[in-house]
């Protein structure tokens, strides 16, 4: 966890703020109101565990964009939990995570939930939470359009760091750099 070891009261009904249920798969975000930074993910098939993860908060996505303040969402139906965004036949849930702090990182998941559970994508860093996914060819598949921000501060204050757009598509069973 961010900022120490998750309290274990944290895992209690009282603290589970979000629960969806698309097909045989359970998925659950607690977040402990009592330390407000501490967050746990867990994706169940069939009342077995397929995965957990620990951060500030993660939010299940239902529209295309990823904010950490709801009035900077984009209303649109692209990522909503448990379409086929990657359009392979398998059911897929985007996930975002916010580390916390005012330039905290946020991550995002991208799971394949369908008849086997897999990982597709998990971003080893922060990619801005201006990140989205758009149809940018036309093809039914959504890119991931991620912000890069490996330069935040660089010679600079961070309202003037270059963030830049990085592409990626859907090939071979991932995300990778679109070319």
């Amino acid at each position: 966890a961010p900022f120490g070891k998750t309290p274990a009261d944290t895992l209690t009904q009282k603290y589970l703020q979000e629960e969806k249920e698309i097909g045989e798969y359970k998925i659950r975000v607690y977040r402990n109101q009592r330390t407000w930074n501490h967050s746990v993910l867990q994706i169940f098939k069939n009342d077995v565990m397929v995965f957990s993860d620990e951060d500030y908060y993660f939010e299940i996505v239902e529209t295309g964009r990823y904010a950490a303040e709801h009035e900077d969402f984009v209303i649109e139906d692209l990522t909503k939990a448990g379409k086929d965004i990657s359009r392979y036949g398998e059911t897929d849930l985007v996930v975002y995570s916010w580390t916390g702090g005012v330039h905290g990182a946020q991550s995002v998941h991208i799971f394949s939930i369908g008849s086997t559970f897999r990982v597709t994508y998990a971003s080893k860093g922060d990619v801005g939470s201006w990140s989205r996914f758009e149809d940018l060819n036309s093809d039914g598949i959504l890119e991931f359009i991620a912000i890069d921000k490996n330069f935040e501060y660089w010679h600079t204050g961070y309202a003037d760091s270059p963030f830049v757009e990085v592409v990626l598509a859907y090939k071979g069973g991932t995300y990778r750099f679109a070319t």
